[in-house]
């Protein structure tokens, strides 16, 4: 079985959701969704800030508990706060993930990216990439969120030369986006794409 043939992710765009169209099946390997969501243009900021734990056992719940001790530093003058820029659900071989990049405001923004995986009906959080597909999306993640969906359409923007002259291979024979190349094509690229990193 050829990885790849999980790892084509073919996006169309509703309000910066970016929802899969294409379904593998091969035997009891499936990958069934995927979907692209960017909290910098459709979430209020009530959904994309949290400023105090959020009780619960959904992906962003357990991002704001492994963080209890940060937001109990909060002043007056500086309060903690976690931001969430953007996150890819992917269901695959019968598993489903949540990935969020999000950053903690500091004194200096550091941007992350944390991993779950589904177990049943509860949602655990992943201390490491559990396989190829995660630590590609890792690697994804380092992007701007408009970086991203530059790389997905066929249009080239004169404000993104760089991803313009790579887009080509990043897709399979059927313009499918294949997440794969992405990640071997940035991680080739960085000193290249580092523009369109999130700092």
């Amino acid at each position: 079985m050829s990885l790849s043939l999980l790892s084509n992710l073919t996006f169309s765009q509703i309000q910066g959701e970016y929802e899969s169209n294409k379904v593998n099946c091969i035997g009891s390997f499936q990958f069934k969704k995927a979907s692209y969501y960017d909290y910098q243009i459709n979430a209020q900021k009530s959904d994309s800030i949290y400023q105090k734990v959020s009780e619960g056992n959904k992906p962003k719940d357990l991002l704001t508990q492994k963080y209890s001790d940060f937001f109990l530093k909060s002043t007056p003058d500086e309060r903690k706060e976690i931001i969430l820029y953007s996150r890819i659900i992917l269901e695959y071989n019968l598993s489903e993930y949540y990935y969020i990049k999000y950053a903690l405001k500091d004194r200096k923004m550091t941007h992350k990216v944390a991993i779950f995986k589904k177990e049943g009906n509860i949602w655990k959080w992943l201390d490491n990439s559990d396989n190829k597909i995660s630590e590609a999306i890792t690697i994804i993640l380092k992007l701007q969120n408009e970086a991203f969906s530059q790389f997905e359409v066929d249009d080239d923007n004169p404000k993104y030369l760089e991803i313009n002259q790579l887009k080509a291979s990043v897709k399979d024979a059927d313009n499918t986006l294949n997440i794969f190349k992405l990640a071997d094509v940035i991680e080739k690229n960085s000193s290249r794409l580092s523009k369109y990193f999130s700092k």
